[in-house]
C-alpha cells in the first residue's frame, strides 16, 4: 500500500472505540477479525506518549464504513456477555478457590477451569 493510498484510507475510516490502555484495543482488534471485518488501529505507538490527551490514544477503526454497524453490535454482544461472566463464580476442581467466571485458568493454583 502507498503512502497516499493509505493516508487516504486513514481519512475516511469510522472509528469504533478509543481507550487509554491498548489491551483493550487490542482485545477487541482480532474478535473483529475473526468474524470478516477490517480493522486498523490509530495511535497504535503513541498510548505511552507523555502527553495524557484522548485524541492521542489508541483508537480502533473499520476499514470499511460499512461494517461499522456490525462492528458495533458484535462490540456490544462482547462486552455484556464479559459482563455477565464476571458476576459468575467458578470453583476450581483442584483447590476448591472461587473464580470469577471469565477466568479460563485458576488464579491461585493455575489449574485450567471448567468452560
Amino acid at each position: 500500500m502507498t503512502t497516499e493510498r493509505s493516508s487516504n484510507k486513514l481519512s475516511i475510516m469510522k472509528e469504533l472505540i478509543r481507550e487509554r490502555e491498548f489491551r483493550k484495543i487490542g482485545y477487541f482488534d482480532p474478535v473483529l477479525r475473526s468474524e470478516g471485518i477490517d480493522t486498523f488501529i490509530k495511535n497504535q505507538h503513541s498510548a505511552s506518549s507523555a502527553l495524557d490527551l484522548p485524541e492521542f490514544w489508541p483508537a480502533l477503526c473499520v476499514v470499511n464504513n460499512e461494517d461499522y454497524e456490525k462492528a458495533m453490535v458484535i462490540i456490544h454482544k462482547v462486552r455484556d456477555e464479559n459482563a455477565e461472566d464476571v458476576e459468575k463464580s467458578i470453583n476450581c476442581p483442584k483447590c476448591n478457590e472461587a473464580n470469577p467466571g471469565n477466568f479460563e485458568i485458576c488464579w491461585s493454583c493455575e489449574e485450567s477451569l471448567p468452560d
